[in-house]
Parts: structure tokens; C-alpha cells; sequence
């Protein structure tokens, strides 16, 4: 996990823009376009925030619970996947996203 977000971090950098995240599963060759990725539950998951096909649209936003933020918006998608790190056989960093729709992936704070 440690290295996807390094590699992250770098193309952000680069490339001065926050990357589309595209993960692909090796087994049904479904694709995600992730929000958030973090390690876990447990030793042998990761939990992937992905995308609706609406993006933003179906986003679930809330005011931030911590009190240094001063209310300011957080947002979640519906969807939270949990897997085997084995089973992605693909992460795609891209610079745009496919069909103009703006959204992005949130590095950890």
C-alpha cells in the first residue's frame, strides 16, 4: 500500500495535479475508479473508496467532526470495496478523467 501511494505522491508532483486512480481486478477484469485507498481491515485487505458511475453525484458529504477544520465539507462515495491486495492486477495513474467528469484521489492526510 505504502508503495501505490508513494507512487501517488510522485505523479502528483510531476505532473501537478491530483491523478485519476484506475485499479482493474485480475479475476473478473472489473475497474474502479478509487477515491480512497487504505490499508485493512486486518493484515490481508485493502479498502478501496470507488466511484459510482455518477461521481460526484453521488457522493455523501457531511461537516467534519474535527473542530480545527471549522465545518468545512468531507466527502465519502457509497461504495467501499474490500480485497485481497493479490486480486488487483492493475493500477492505472491517469492525468485526466475519461469523459471530462472531474474527480480525483484523496491522498491520506
Amino acid at each position: 500500500m505504502e508503495s501505490l501511494l508513494e507512487a501517488i505522491r510522485r505523479f502528483s508532483e510531476t505532473r501537478r495535479t491530483t491523478p485519476v486512480v484506475r485499479v482493474t481486478l485480475d479475476y473478473s477484469g472489473e475497474e474502479f475508479f478509487v477515491h480512497e485507498a487504505a490499508a485493512g481491515p486486518g493484515d490481508d485487505l485493502v479498502s478501496l473508496s470507488v466511484y459510482g458511475g455518477k461521481r460526484e453525484r453521488e457522493m455523501i458529504r457531511r461537516e467534519d467532526d474535527d473542530p480545527k477544520s471549522g465545518g468545512l465539507l468531507v466527502y465519502f462515495t457509497h461504495r467501499l470495496v474490500l480485497i485481497d491486495p493479490a486480486r488487483i492486477a492493475k493500477v492505472d495513474l491517469l492525468y485526466e478523467a475519461p469523459n471530462a467528469v472531474p474527480f480525483g484521489f484523496r491522498p491520506p492526510e
